[in-house]
C-alpha cells in the first residue's frame, strides 16, 4: 500500500505556518512535490467539511485532467484506503465530483476565467497558477471564497516576475496576515534526482536553473526591454471616450488570440502618447467568438464600454484561410465591420525589428504606458521577452525567442506600432498616415486590400 513521504521542513512550513493565512502560495522547483502537498492540504479540508462547495483549478484543460485531477485522486485514495472518498463523478466529462461528506468539487481550467464564477466556495486549490498569464482567475477565486472565509491554496513553479508578485508576494512581504508564501528547491523532494539539478547548473543558464529547480522568481534571458520600469510605464489609466480606440491583434487558435486596446493622445508630443488600456487573451476559440467577446463582453474588463475600433492593426497571417471557418481571420473581422491594416508582403524579422525599435523609442521617451490592472499579460511579457544567451564562438541572435507566452503580447503591440496614426509633420509620418487612411477606406468599402496594393505594397519599413 502506497504511503506519503514525510513532509520536509519547507512543506511543513507551508502546511501549518502562519495559521491565520487563507491564501497560501508554494513556489517550488519542478518535481518538487508541490502539487501533491497542495492536494493533501485540499483533501484535508474535504475531510473536515460537510455539504460544502470546493473548486480545483489548473491553467489548461490538459494539465487539469492529466496531472492535477490524477494527483488529487491518488492523494484521496492514500488518505482513505478503505473508503472510496469520491462517490460520484458526472458521466460526461468528470468535471463534477461528489465526496462521502456530500461536498461538491468543481474541476475547472483557467482558460476562460468566467467559468470560475458562480458558486460560493468553502475553498479552492489552484495548481501551476504561474502558467496563467493574468490575475483574473485568482481574483475571481478570491471573490468566491470571501463569504465563507475559505482558503485558496496555490502551487507553482515560477514563470518570471508575473502577477503573483503584485497580487500575493508583495502583500505577504508587507506583512498582510492573509498571505503566506513558502519557497523550496526541487531537490528537497526525496524522489528528485539531484544529479539532474547539478547537470543543469553545469550547462544551463543560471537564471533558468534558479527558476526551474530552485523555485525562485527570475527575469530570464537577455532582456529585450530592460528600460521598462513599473513606476514609469505602469499606471491606472482612464479611457477617454473622445479619442478613437485602436486594436493590435495577434491571431491564434491553440495559441491565444491576443488583442491590445490602445488609445493615442496626439497633443502629447510629435508622435503622440500611447496607452494600452486593456487586453484580451483567449485560446481554443474561433476568431469570430473572440472578436464578439472583445466588442460586447463586460468580463474580465468592460470591453463594451469602449468605442468601436477605428481600425485594427493585424497579424498578416490572419489573411490565410482557417480550416474550420473556410476564410481568414482578417476576413472574419471585416465581415464584422472592423477595418484591418496589415502588411501583406510579410517579413517577420523585419516586422519584429521595426517593432522593437519603436518600443525602445517610446519606452525611453516615457511616452507609452500600460494599465497596471488590465494588461497583466503584456506587463509580464516585459519580464520574459528575451534573446537566447550567446553561445561561445557564435554570433549573438538578434531576434528574441518565441516562448509561446510573451511573444503573442509583444507582437500584437508591434502590429499596433506598425499601423498606428502618426502626429508629426515628417514625410514619413505623412506617408504612413496616408497609407493607413487608404487601407481603411478600401476595407470599409468592401475592397480587397491585397489586390488594391498589388502594385503599391503596404511597405512602411522604409
Amino acid at each position: 500500500m502506497r504511503t506519503f513521504n514525510k513532509p520536509h521542513p519547507k512543506q511543513l512550513e507551508w502546511l501549518y505556518g502562519k495559521p491565520g493565512a487563507r491564501i497560501r502560495l508554494a513556489l517550488a522547483g519542478v518535481q518538487g512535490g508541490k502539487t501533491e502537498i497542495g492536494c493533501r492540504k485540499f483533501a484535508q479540508d474535504l475531510r473536515n467539511t460537510r455539504n460544502g462547495y470546493f473548486m480545483v483549478v489548473a491553467p489548461t484543460y490538459k494539465i487539469l485532467t492529466q496531472a492535477t485531477m490524477v494527483k488529487l485522486q491518488e492523494v484521496l485514495d492514500i488518505m482513505s484506503p478503505k473508503t472510496n472518498w469520491i462517490v460520484k463523478k458526472n458521466e460526461r466529462d468528470k468535471m463534477y465530483w461528489l465526496d462521502v461528506n456530500n461536498n461538491m468539487i468543481y474541476m475547472r481550467s483557467a482558460e476562460n476565467p468566467d467559468y470560475l464564477r458562480g458558486p460560493t466556495l468553502n475553498g479552492a486549490f489552484f495548481d501551476e497558477c504561474a502558467i496563467v498569464g493574468n490575475p483574473a482567475p485568482f481574483r475571481i477565486l478570491r471573490q468566491r471564497v470571501n463569504v465563507r472565509r475559505g482558503p485558496i491554496y496555490l502551487t507553482t513553479t515560477p514563470q518570471g516576475a508575473n502577477w503573483l508578485v503584485r497580487e500575493i508576494i508583495n502583500p505577504w512581504k508587507a506583512g498582510d496576515p492573509m498571505y503566506h508564501v513558502v519557497n523550496w528547491p526541487s531537490y528537497m523532494n526525496p524522489a528528485f534526482d539531484k544529479a539532474e539539478y547539478e547537470r543543469a547548473k553545469k550547462y544551463e543558464d543560471d537564471r533558468w536553473v534558479r527558476q526551474e529547480y530552485e523555485g525562485l522568481i527570475e527575469v530570464l534571458g537577455g532582456m529585450v526591454f530592460p528600460e521598462f520600469a513599473e513606476n514609469i510605464h505602469m499606471a491606472e489609466l482612464s479611457y477617454n471616450p473622445n479619442l478613437p480606440i485602436y486594436w493590435g491583434v495577434d491571431f491564434g487558435i491553440a495559441n491565444p488570440t491576443y488583442i491590445g486596446f490602445w488609445q493615442v493622445e496626439p497633443e502629447k508630443g510629435p508622435h503622440g502618447r500611447i496607452s494600452q488600456l486593456a487586453e484580451l487573451s483567449m485560446r481554443n476559440l474561433k476568431t469570430e467568438d473572440v472578436i464578439l467577446h472583445a466588442l460586447n463582453s463586460e468580463e474580465p474588463v468592460n470591453y463594451s464600454a469602449y468605442r468601436f475600433p477605428e481600425y485594427a492593426c493585424c497579424d498578416p497571417s490572419g489573411k490565410y484561410r482557417e480550416k474550420v471557418a473556410g476564410i481568414g481571420s482578417i476576413d472574419v473581422m471585416m465581415q464584422l465591420g472592423i477595418a484591418c491594416v496589415y502588411e501583406p508582403d510579410w517579413n517577420q524579422d523585419e516586422q519584429r525589428s521595426y517593432g522593437i525599435r519603436e518600443m525602445h523609442r517610446y519606452l525611453n521617451a516615457e511616452m507609452i504606458q500600460f494599465d497596471a490592472n488590465k494588461c497583466w499579460n503584456m506587463i509580464n511579457a516585459f519580464g520574459l521577452y528575451s534573446r537566447p544567451p550567446q553561445k561561445e564562438g557564435e554570433r549573438a541572435q538578434e531576434m528574441p525567442t518565441k516562448d509561446g507566452r510573451s511573444d503573442h503580447c509583444m507582437e500584437s503591440a508591434f502590429y499596433f506600432l506598425l499601423g498606428k496614426p502618426y502626429y508629426d509633420n515628417t514625410e514619413r509620418g505623412e506617408d504612413i498616415n496616408e497609407i493607413v487612411k487608404q487601407a481603411v477606406e478600401v476595407i470599409k468599402d468592401g475592397g480587397d486590400l491585397q489586390e488594391e496594393l498589388e502594385n503599391d505594397p503596404f511597405d512602411i519599413f522604409g
